[in-house]
């Protein structure tokens, strides 16, 4: 008796993946759960999640204390500065701000997680 032909349509519909046998899909599943369900992968998505978030409302206040420091140039002086103010101060004053976010949302935590691992392996 030939082998049935099932289409991939057929098959996703009915929540099998195309090109796994119907054996493979548990053992396909338990291993999703063990890579997304683990412990440390759940703490480091918040982690990484935190950070993002952090991230983010720091590069807004940032932003925010650009646009008062252009506003306070151009009040001292005058509507001639806006060039400068814009342009130069207010650029290099988030510019500056936004290296300091780096540094603590992601040098900083790679690096404390560098420490760990090393201190971790010398004591090994």
């Amino acid at each position: 008796m030939p082998d049935a032909v099932v289409d991939d349509r057929s098959i996703e519909q009915r929540g099998h993946r195309p090109g796994c046998r119907i054996g493979d899909e548990e053992d396909a599943e338990d291993e999703e759960q063990a890579a997304v369900g683990g412990g440390e992968a759940k703490d480091a998505l918040r982690e990484l999640q935190r950070l993002a978030a952090a991230g983010t409302a720091a590069i807004f206040i940032a932003n925010i204390i650009r646009m008062f420091i252009v506003i306070e140039v151009l009040h001292y002086w005058g509507k001639n500065s806006i060039f400068i103010a814009h342009t130069i101060i207010g650029r290099a004053i988030f510019f500056i701000i936004v290296i300091l976010i780096y540094w603590y949302v992601i040098t900083r935590p790679t690096l404390k997680d560098v420490r760990k691992k090393l201190k971790d392996d010398i004591a090994a």
